[in-house]
């Protein structure tokens, strides 16, 4: 009896162990230029057609993404309540223009989530994708 509740105590504080590790921030810099897949500059919004991003106009950045995922309606937020609506506009509000913004990986996890329900290509995804969660490789 005593050897399972030492098993069971050592497994508790093994899942506590790792659940602070996913607690740890991650520092990111949201300024970075998002390079696409055809390895230029994504264009931003403020972009023409024919203008080359980062000479011509500027370059999407990931904070750019973020604002623009965040500011964009989809479906689902209509059954979002004003709590989630209010928490990510915080997590907006951190992110964009910010060189080193500290989050957790359940904030990183927000915010692909969204640059993923609002950029319909994979253009947006695939070169902020790296940026976000280095396990993801890319560039």
């Amino acid at each position: 009896m005593r050897i399972v509740f030492r098993v069971l105590c050592l497994l508790c504080v093994l899942v506590t162990v790792a659940k602070a590790e996913d607690k740890k921030p991650y520092t990111i810099d949201f300024t970075q230029v998002l390079i696409g897949i055809d390895s230029k500059p994504v264009q931003g919004p403020e972009c023409k057609p024919g203008q080359i991003a980062g000479k011509d106009c500027p370059a999407l950045t990931l904070g750019d993404a973020v604002g623009i995922a965040f500011a964009t309606p989809v479906d689902a937020d209509r059954a979002t309540d004003f709590a989630k609506k209010f928490k990510d506009g915080e997590l907006a509000h951190l992110v964009i223009g910010n060189k080193a913004a500290a989050l957790t990986s359940e904030q990183v996890t927000v915010i692909k989530d969204r640059i993923g329900k609002v950029f319909l290509g994979s253009s947006v995804a695939y070169a902020a994708g790296p940026l976000l969660d280095p396990s993801l490789g890319g560039k």
